[in-house]
């Protein structure tokens, strides 16, 4: 599912930086290098997210920040999408870099784009925890739904 179709299908209100945000994303990810990674994945993940607010009961869905989900989602593989690890060395470093990298990619963009400092800030944290070495817990509810619809794609 494509973003366009997901906010209308799930009557979400996104502001048009958001939603080009998004859409630059998915255009990056077409053309990486990665196969798991690419924009096929964010569509898988927007395919999940929009099978759990239709089942999930004890969310408030009110309280979910679509602006910050959305571009997260869309944004958290950017980096890794570039990247084709074919060494242990470049498999270990992916797998600690990709939250940074990603997050870096998406703050210079966000910067040029005039993006608010709080959405910023917030994306930023929900890219950054969503990598599977972490040291600290997951705070928000927006980085957590991110990391928990990663995780299902990666089983699924």
């Amino acid at each position: 599912m494509d973003v366009k179709t997901f906010i209308s299908k799930n009557k979400i209100k996104l502001s048009p930086k958001a939603l080009n945000l998004c859409q630059e994303a998915i255009e990056r990810m077409k053309s990486g290098h990665d196969g798991l990674h690419n924009e096929k994945h964010v569509f898988r993940l927007l395919d999940n997210l929009d099978q759990f607010l239709k089942e999930e009961t004890t969310i408030d869905k009110s309280k979910i920040n679509f602006e910050v989900l959305l571009i997260s989602l869309c944004w958290h593989d950017v980096w890794e999408a570039t990247l084709l690890p074919n060494n242990i060395f470049l498999i270990l470093f992916d797998m600690v870099f990709e939250g940074i990298g990603s997050m870096l990619k998406f703050a210079k963009r966000a910067k040029e784009v005039g993006l608010s400092k709080e959405i910023t800030k917030e994306v930023k944290y929900a890219i950054r925890k969503h990598v599977r070495i972490k040291i600290l817990p997951i705070k928000t509810l927006e980085a957590k739904i991110l990391k928990d619809m990663d995780i299902l794609d990666l089983w699924s």
